[in-house]
C-alpha cells in the first residue's frame, strides 16, 4: 500500500511474482465499492489469476469510504500513468474493473479517459447515463456480468443492449443462482481471458 505525494490518497497493488520487464503485463485497475475497499477479497480472488495471466492489479482508494467523487478521476489517472511508467505494461491491455457501487465511477472514467482505458469489466452495475458515441479509434471493449437473482439484472441487460446498439464490443455473462455479490473463480477466469484478448481487436 502506498500514499500519493499529496498525502490525500492511498492505493495498493499486486505485481505477479514472476514479473519480467521484458514481457509486457496487463494492468487491471480495480475501483472499490462505496462501503468496502475489498482489499483482502481482491487479493485472494486475483493473486493466482494475475500470476498465471501476467496481470498487475492496481487498486486506488477513494479519500472517503462513502464512495468515489468525480474529482478523484485525476488521481486515478495519474496513479495508472505512474504504474505504466514504473512497469512494462501493454497499453492495449489496461482496463478498469469494478463491482456494484464501484461501477458508477468506473463508467465515468472509462468514457472520460478513452485513450487510457481500453476496456472495463463492470459487474452488477448498469450504466446510468448515455455514453458518448463509439469512436473505433479508441478500441474500447466492455465485459458485463450479473447474477440471475440480482435485482439489477434487467437494468444491466438493458445496458448491454444499449451499448451493443451503439456498436461497442460487449461481452455479457449471466450467472445462475448468483445474487448481488462478487463472483467466484470460474467467472473471474472468464474476465481474465477477456482481458488477455483486449489487444487483439
Amino acid at each position: 500500500s502506498e500514499t500519493t505525494p499529496n498525502k490525500e490518497h492511498t492505493y495498493w497493488a499486486y505485481v505477479p511474482e514472476d514479473y519480467n520487464p521484458e514481457h509486457r503485463s496487463g494492468l487491471m485497475v480495480f475501483l472499490h465499492t462505496s462501503d468496502d475497499t475489498m482489499e483482502a477479497a481482491m487479493y485472494r480472488h486475483w493473486k493466482t489469476l494475475c500470476d498465471q495471466r501476467g496481470i498487475i492489479l492496481l487498486a486506488p482508494k477513494a479519500a472517503k469510504l462513502g464512495g468515489w467523487n468525480l474529482d478523484e478521476a485525476e488521481f486515478v489517472k495519474e496513479t495508472v500513468e505512474k504504474f505504466t511508467e514504473r512497469y512494462a505494461v501493454d497499453p492495449s491491455r489496461v482496463f478498469l474493473h469494478s463491482f456494484s457501487t464501484g461501477g458508477g465511477f468506473t463508467w465515468q472514467l472509462a468514457f472520460k479517459y478513452r485513450e487510457l482505458f481500453h476496456g472495463a469489466a463492470v459487474l452488477s452495475q448498469p450504466l446510468a447515463q448515455r455514453p458518448p458515441e463509439n469512436a473505433p479509434s479508441f478500441r474500447q471493449q466492455f465485459y458485463l456480468s450479473c447474477g440471475e437473482k440480482d435485482p439489477l439484472l434487467n437494468a444491466v441487460q438493458a445496458t448491454v443492449k444499449g451499448l451493443q446498439n451503439m456498436k461497442f464490443p460487449v461481452t455479457f455473462s449471466k450467472d445462475a443462482d448468483r445474487e448481488h455479490k462478487y463472483p467466484g473463480t470460474e467467472q473471474l477466469l472468464e474476465i481474465a481471458r477477456w482481458a488477455d484478448a483486449l489487444d487483439r481487436i
